[in-house]
C-alpha cells in the first residue's frame, strides 16, 4: 500500500480519534450532573477511542485494521436528526450533506466532531457524510484487492 494512504488512514483514525476523544472531555461538565449526559458523552469518547484502537491496529496488521477501520468510517456516514435522537459523528474530516427540517445544507470541516442529542427538539432529517463514504467505499475496494491477492498466491500452480 502507498505510505502516503498509510499515513492519512493513520492520521484520520488515530489523530482524529485522540482529537475528539479530548474535545468530548470538555463537555463533562456541561453534563451538570445528569446520568444521561455523562453516559452520552462517555459513549462520544468510546467511539474516538475506537478510531484510536483501529489507527493503532492498522498499523500492526494492515489487512486487519483496514477492516476495523471500515467499520470506523462506517459509523460516521450518516447523520440522523428527530425529537427522538439525533446523531453525527466525524473523525479527521468531513463533507455533510444534509436535509434537516425543511433546509438543505452542505458543510465540509477538518477535524473531529460528534452530536449525539436524546429527546431534544429537533428537527426531522437525514444526511450523509459524503467524506466517511468515500472512505468506506476506498478501504472496502483494498480489503477487496489485498483478499484477491492473498487468494491468488495461495493458489496451488501447476508443475511440468
Amino acid at each position: 500500500m502507498n505510505i502516503w494512504i498509510k499515513r492519512l488512514f493513520i492520521v484520520l483514525s488515530i489523530g482524529g480519534g485522540f482529537c475528539g476523544a479530548i474535545f468530548m472531555t470538555l463537555l463533562f461538565p456541561q453534563a451538570d450532573g445528569r446520568i444521561t449526559g455523562y453516559v452520552v458523552i462517555s459513549a462520544m469518547i468510546a467511539a474516538f477511542s475506537f478510531g484510536i484502537f483501529c489507527g493503532l491496529k492498522f498499523i500492526e496488521d494492515e489487512t486487519k485494521g483496514l477492516k476495523l477501520l471500515r467499520w470506523y468510517f462506517g459509523i460516521q456516514i450518516p447523520i440522523l436528526s428527530s425529537p427522538i435522537v439525533a446523531y453525527q459523528l466525524s473523525s479527521g474530516a468531513g463533507l455533510n450533506l444534509s436535509w434537516i427540517g425543511s433546509k438543505m445544507s452542505i458543510f465540509w470541516r477538518v477535524g473531529s466532531e460528534m452530536g449525539i442529542w436524546l429527546l431534544r427538539d429537533r428537527p426531522w432529517g437525514l444526511g450523509v457524510n459524503l467524506f466517511a463514504l468515500a472512505m468506506f467505499l476506498w478501504t472496502s475496494r483494498i480489503i477487496r484487492q489485498l483478499e484477491k491477492k492473498a487468494n491468488h498466491m495461495s493458489q496451488p500452480t501447476s508443475g511440468g
